[in-house]
């Protein structure tokens, strides 16, 4: 799956003297999606987040004719809907993410305890709860992890996902 996008307008938008005519999209950060979350219902959430994955203001983004805002939202919905059939305690990225003087480059997860989990669901969505636990179990501070690319904050909530669920009754005692 490519990570970048551009999506032509036919007719583009005019908003305080400028014209958007390219949608130009590309994979989100985790701090972007935490952002549009919280505007609750679907198409707000997207609107949100294709403003902010764009920068494009929020009322060009309203103006999209229904079959170019549903491009983009299959395009970043896609990036939602990635299984990782082998997950890993370790997840290396392409670029390190500075924060606070520092780079990180590889995300290394463990188990949970019950109290960061306790802890972590606290936070009002799945995705803010997500952040904390991932900067619990790897020592990363969370403005480190809401940077994390969206696919790699995926792989992270899968692995971490694998802890909660029960393995396969064997029928032995």
């Amino acid at each position: 799956m490519s990570m970048a996008k551009t999506i032509f307008l036919d007719d583009p938008v005019e908003f305080k003297g400028g014209k958007y005519a390219e949608l130009s999209l590309r994979e989100f950060t985790v701090g972007q999606w935490a952002l549009a979350e919280e505007k609750g219902n679907p198409t707000a959430v997207f609107m949100h987040l294709i403003s902010l994955v764009s920068e494009w203001p929020n009322e060009v983004v309203g103006e999209l004719p229904w079959t170019k805002f549903d491009e983009a939202t299959v395009f970043l919905g896609e990036m939602l809907n990635l299984s990782f059939p082998n997950p890993r305690s370790v997840i290396e990225l392409e670029q390190p993410i500075q924060f606070n003087g520092k780079a990180y480059d590889i995300l290394t997860l463990r188990e949970f305890k019950a109290s960061e989990k306790s802890k972590s669901e606290t936070h009002a969505t799945r995705t803010l709860q997500d952040i904390q636990l991932i900067s619990f179990v790897s020592g990363w501070p969370v403005p480190a992890v809401r940077r994390l690319p969206f696919t790699k904050f995926e792989e992270a909530r899968t692995l971490l996902a694998g802890f909660m669920r029960r393995g396969p009754e064997t029928g032995e005692i």
